[in-house]
């Protein structure tokens, strides 16, 4: 069965099938940038915490990674990527998180699909309050470089 003649879905899941394949076998990874950058010159990091807004930078978790999974983060992410003429990346990989309440939570996650620290993605997922019952979902996916 040819590929284009599959179900989109169906494509999209084989496409990034194929990738984690590649990525398998290639030698390339994903290189995250620097979370502190003033630490890593062995300076201590220079974080405000404002009242209402981002929480500091974390390490990806546990339970970032179901995140990502429920808001099929990597598929965005790959659609994104697609859409805007980029060629096909290395494994996404989270690199670190904020949070910030807003009538549930909003996750901004960075993630590198790159080998070069410098460019990564910031991908804002929200997360509502329990009792609505609903999924996290991606809202909004940007290129960022450092």
């Amino acid at each position: 069965m040819v590929m284009g003649s599959l179900p989109k879905h169906i494509g999209s899941r084989l496409a990034l099938a194929g990738l984690a394949l590649g990525l398998l076998a290639s030698r390339a990874a994903a290189a995250c940038p620097v979370l502190y950058p003033d630490a890593s010159a062995g300076g201590e990091p220079t974080l405000r915490k404002l009242v209402g807004g981002s929480s500091a930078p974390q390490l990806p978790d546990d339970s970032v990674r179901q995140l990502l999974v429920e808001a099929d983060a990597t598929n965005e992410l790959f659609k994104y990527c697609e859409g805007q003429g980029y060629s096909l990346f290395v494994a996404a990989q989270p690199c670190f998180y904020t949070t910030q309440v807003v009538a549930g939570l909003l996750y901004t996650v960075s993630m590198s699909t790159e080998p070069d620290p410098g460019t990564y993605y910031e991908i804002k997922i929200f997360k509502p309050l329990p009792f609505r019952n609903e999924k996290a979902r991606v809202i909004e996916i940007r290129m960022a470089q450092r």
